[in-house]
C-alpha cells in the first residue's frame, strides 16, 4: 500500500485538536472559577473557545489518512479502517490552499464515512497513483 495523504494528517487530526481541546479548556475553566473577571469578558472567552471547538470540527477533524494498494483505496480516520474499490470513486476535487492541497474524494454510494472523505495529499504521489487508477483522476 502507499500512502497518498500527507505525514501532516496525524497532527492536524490528533494533536493539535487535543491540545487545543484540553490547554484551552483548562484555561477556560480557570477563568470561569479562579479569575475575578467581568461576566462579558467570560463571556467573550467562552465564545471564543467554543468557535475554536467548531472550527476545528468543520476542518481538521474530517481530515482521513488514506492509502492506495492494487484493488482498493484504504480510508482511515486512526481508529477505524475501511477499504474501498476504485469503481466506488465517483469523483476527485483538488482544492489548492496557501500551504496544502486539500483532496476531495466522493463516493457513489454513502460509505462509513460519508459520501465525501477530505485529506490533505502528498503531490508526486498522488500524481503517481491517479497515473495507475484512472478512477482517481474524475473530476467533479
Amino acid at each position: 500500500m502507499i500512502r497518498v495523504s500527507s505525514d501532516w494528517t496525524l497532527f492536524l487530526k490528533l494533536f493539535l485538536p487535543t491540545v487545543w481541546i484540553v490547554f484551552f479548556g483548562v484555561v477556560e475553566l480557570v477563568i470561569i472559577f479562579y479569575l475575578t473577571l467581568p461576566p462579558l469578558v467570560i463571556v467573550a472567552s467562552i465564545i471564543s473557545y467554543a468557535i475554536g471547538v467548531v472550527v476545528l470540527y468543520a476542518t481538521v477533524l474530517r481530515l482521513k489518512r488514506v492509502e492506495c494498494a492494487e484493488d482498493f483505496l484504504y480510508v482511515t480516520n486512526y481508529f477505524k479502517t475501511y477499504r474501498y474499490s476504485y469503481e466506488s470513486i465517483a469523483s476527485t476535487r483538488t482544492t489548492h490552499l496557501l500551504i496544502a492541497q486539500i483532496v476531495t474524494v466522493r463516493f457513489r454510494d454513502r460509505t462509513s464515512f460519508g459520501r465525501r472523505i477530505y485529506f490533505i495529499k502528498r503531490p508526486n504521489v498522488w500524481a503517481e497513483q491517479g497515473l495507475i487508477h484512472p478512477e482517481l483522476r474524475r473530476q467533479g
